[in-house]
């Protein structure tokens, strides 16, 4: 909805040389989506599908990628629309994980969580201002990523949620009378 409210004012803004930026933080626990998720089957309410927190969230960030695709074929070119995976960054959010503590914890803060937090924002800062990006891609470590599922590469499964996501939106705008 907020992307629909700012849709005016980044298209009024950018230039060819200065595009305006939507950049969406994604991770690539997007590979942990529900691998059932197509074009021809969204199970957005896990229905079908059973619940986990983990494929919750991989599917939340694989949604973030796949909106960030769709919206870039849908704005002008003097918009650019980008996700991107930050890292897994030594914070202190992950001391309110069951992993925090124990062996997992220090397996955690020693090896997965390889960026300090000026390290994790320098993906999300080069999306904003770098020349010259790609429209729609997923990027990691300051450049597009090598990595991503099939899932996020689906032009069709980017296209099939934008659309389910715009009908749930306009549902919900026409029953707040906004």
């Amino acid at each position: 909805y907020l992307t629909r409210l700012l849709r005016p004012k980044l298209e009024a803004r950018g230039t060819m040389e200065t595009p305006s930026r939507v950049v969406v933080v994604a991770s690539t626990a997007h590979g942990f989506a529900a691998q059932e998720w197509s074009a021809e089957s969204l199970d957005l309410d896990f229905k079908q599908v059973k619940y986990s927190p983990w494929g919750a969230y991989g599917n939340s960030k694989l949604a973030n990628i796949l909106f960030a695709k769709a919206l870039a074929k849908r704005l002008p070119e003097t918009v650019t629309a980008v996700s991107l995976h930050p890292g897994v960054i030594r914070t202190p959010l992950w001391r309110e994980t069951a992993a925090a503590g124990g062996l997992g914890g220090f397996l955690l803060g020693r090896f997965m969580a390889d960026k300090s937090i000026p390290q994790g924002a320098a993906t999300t800062v080069w999306a904003a201002v770098a020349p010259n990006l790609p429209r729609g891609e997923y990027l990691d470590d300051c450049a597009v990523a090598s990595k991503r599922s099939d899932q996020a590469k689906d032009d069709a499964l980017a296209d099939a949620l934008w659309e389910a996501t715009e009908a749930r939106l306009d549902a919900a705008v026409a029953k707040r009378g906004l």
